[in-house]
């Protein structure tokens, strides 16, 4: 799977709509994210040689203002600026921008999952002292924390599994547990039979 600065740079994900979005978490004012939109657009034609009396055109800055906030965000990491002696004239590019947008975005997209983690732990703690009407321990917290974690068990998997031992009036987090792994043990088998009996049939079947 590609960087989400890749994609940022392929316009797979939007670049001005993730640096709007975010330039302030980035250290930016809204004058540096100004510059950067705008050398992206020239990017977008075409133009990677830098010139800022042509760039700031549209704008409220001055060529000279433009300039020392290009050279800033040169400081930042933002922008890399290369001098092309066959023209003469100095390249630029977004480059550090796009990595910096993209580590910003896949920390969002890690607390998003770790917060939807969070949801489901708690839900399924509810769920799980409601149906066996009980407080929970520290080991039962944790084999419910496995669940969610690490066998990344299905929501409705576990609210099934729970719902079967409070039916059998059974006050056991373990109970449930032996329910779950069966369940997706007996998967992983089917699974594993249906790829050999198909691989069996293609090396000996019927010609």
């Amino acid at each position: 799977m590609k960087a989400f600065g890749d994609l940022i740079k392929e316009n797979i994900i939007s670049f001005q709509n993730s640096l709007l979005d975010n330039y302030y978490k980035l250290g930016l004012d809204e004058t540096e994210c100004l510059v950067l939109l705008k050398l992206q657009q020239y990017l977008n034609n075409n133009n990677c040689y830098l010139n800022t009396s042509e760039i700031c055109k549209n704008t409220s800055l001055n060529n000279s203002d433009f300039s020392n906030i290009v050279l800033n965000l040169v400081k930042k990491d933002f922008i890399k600026l290369e001098f092309d002696e066959s023209y003469g004239l100095e390249k630029f590019s977004l480059d550090g921008c796009y990595k910096q947008l993209g580590f910003l975005l896949e920390g969002d997209e890690a607390s998003l999952d770790e917060k939807k983690n969070e949801l489901l732990m708690r839900d399924a703690v509810e769920n799980v002292e409601q149906a066996l009407n009980k407080i929970l321990s520290p080991i039962e917290l944790n084999i419910i924390r496995r669940w969610i974690y690490e066998k990344k068990y299905k929501t409705i998997d576990i609210n099934d599994a729970i719902n079967k031992v409070a039916t059998r009036k059974i006050k056991s987090v373990n109970a449930i547990d032996r329910l779950l792994f069966q369940k997706y043990n007996e998967t992983d088998n089917v699974n594993t039979s249906s790829e050999a009996i198909e691989l069996f049939n293609k090396l000996y079947g019927k010609k």
